[in-house]
């Protein structure tokens, strides 16, 4: 069985989970909720789609924004833990990194950060993307947040032609026209684009993307298709979710896996969505991924 090399290139950080009790949803302004228990893990898109990706035998990479001096041994930890290779991350001293404050309460997930710090400070805070890796990968996955390194990404995957997946990018973007496959979230649309007609902006998406794309919308029914193909719909698999925070991110990496394995795209859907799926009845974020046995199991035993 061929040994599939996967360059993840984004975003790392740390995360202080907090899960909410069960009968509590996140507050709004000047009310409480209950904590029902804290975690430190951790955390980042990029991050969480190389363990998944490790998880499942794929030889991953990781790389992307440096890691600050105090929580770099917990990251570097759990990271060697599940297999992935670290080589390339770089521990800075005297530096913070990337940190968040989640709140999860099973349906939704909060965060507090300071990625704008990260990403839009005024000196750069993250490794250059690695030509060398990007030739020796079977596929790439590439975070859109550091802008023209992760374009400078992108145009290295096409001028080597290694198929790459992104997430949460404009759809008349480099890095969107040229993905394998792009994932585009509810929180996505409505936070940053301000968009709320659906419909509409998929289908700029399928217009401008080479690829297949795919949106989320949580719970409820996701988007895919190529393009010139017939908008699909999946609707995801029903559970009770127990943590949110990380299921994004492990849907993407599902995704990767699925493009390396050259599965449909009905197929990679699936597959994609019993992995977030699973994911979510676990806790904390990502640090219980599931085995492939165990989402094969899973997608016959349960309805969408």
């Amino acid at each position: 069985m061929k040994k599939y090399r996967a360059y993840v290139y984004g975003m790392i950080s740390f995360s202080h989970l907090n899960i909410l009790d069960k009968r509590f949803s996140f507050p709004s302004p000047n009310s409480y909720a209950e904590v029902f228990e804290t975690y430190y893990i951790p955390a980042g898109e990029a991050l969480n789609a190389a363990i998944i990706l490790s998880k499942f035998g794929v030889k991953t990479k990781l790389d992307g924004n440096w890691l600050g001096h105090s929580y770099s041994a917990q990251i570097i930890k759990v990271l060697k833990n599940f297999g992935v290779d670290i080589s390339l991350l770089k521990i800075k001293k005297d530096y913070k990194g990337a940190v968040e404050d989640a709140f999860s309460d099973g349906k939704t997930r909060t965060i507090f950060g300071n990625y704008c710090q990260v990403l839009f400070g005024e000196k750069r805070q993250w490794n250059k993307v690695s030509t060398s890796e990007i030739k020796k990968s079977d596929i790439v996955s590439i975070d859109p947040f550091f802008i023209k390194e992760s374009e400078r990404a992108a145009r290295i995957c096409l001028k080597y032609k290694k198929p790459y997946v992104t997430i949460d990018c404009l759809p008349d973007s480099f890095i969107c026209k040229n993905a394998s496959s792009v994932i585009v979230s509810e929180d996505y649309l409505l936070n940053n684009l301000k968009i709320k007609n659906f419909k509409k902006i998929f289908n700029s998406y399928l217009n401008n993307c080479n690829g297949l794309v795919i949106m989320t919308f949580g719970s409820k029914k996701l988007y895919y298709a190529r393009k010139g193909q017939k908008i699909k719909t999946f609707l995801p698999y029903k559970i009770n979710p127990v943590d949110t925070l990380a299921a994004g991110d492990c849907f993407r990496g599902a995704v990767v896996y699925g493009l390396l394995k050259k599965w449909n795209d009905e197929k990679i859907v699936r597959f994609s969505s019993a992995v977030g799926a699973l994911i979510c009845l676990t806790k904390p974020g990502a640090m219980h991924p599931p085995s492939l046995h165990k989402i094969m199991k899973f997608m016959k035993t349960r309805t969408s």
